[in-house]
């Protein structure tokens, strides 16, 4: 199981102030500003329903992200280079920024998979910090 208090951590490191995501966007035009503001970034344990036989459940991981905007892709490689950097360094708590303001795509993880991804909403109201 992935430490949630390490990644959690991590994610803070993103929240509050405007970076550029270029590392973290995945086919994006030449020249499109990738600059984006993480509102708020969290991920949390969570119990899904088994498939019913034996009625256990299986443990996965919830991220709750909120921006400014997202770049094509962002998220879901943002959730895999959070992974990445919670299993290779666990102890550097600036390994997930750094990874994700690089600006090399190389160095970040490739998208996760599109299964289990919930898009919730989008808003125009100012989100309350």
């Amino acid at each position: 199981m992935i430490d949630l208090q390490c990644m959690n951590t991590m994610l803070g490191q993103l929240v509050g102030s405007a970076y550029d995501y270029a590392a973290l966007g995945r086919g994006v035009p030449r020249g499109k500003n990738t600059t984006t503001t993480i509102l708020h970034a969290r991920a949390s344990q969570v119990f899904l329903p088994g498939d019913g036989s034996d009625g256990e459940q299986t443990s996965a991981i919830r991220f709750d992200i909120v921006g400014d905007r997202f770049l094509r892709r962002q998220v879901r490689c943002l959730v895999a280079t959070a992974i990445l950097a919670v299993r290779k360094s666990p102890n550097n708590e600036r390994t997930l920024i750094d990874l994700a303001t690089s600006g090399d795509q190389r160095k970040t993880a490739p998208a996760a998979p599109g299964i289990g991804l919930c898009f919730v909403q989008a808003g125009y109201d100012s989100y309350p910090q």
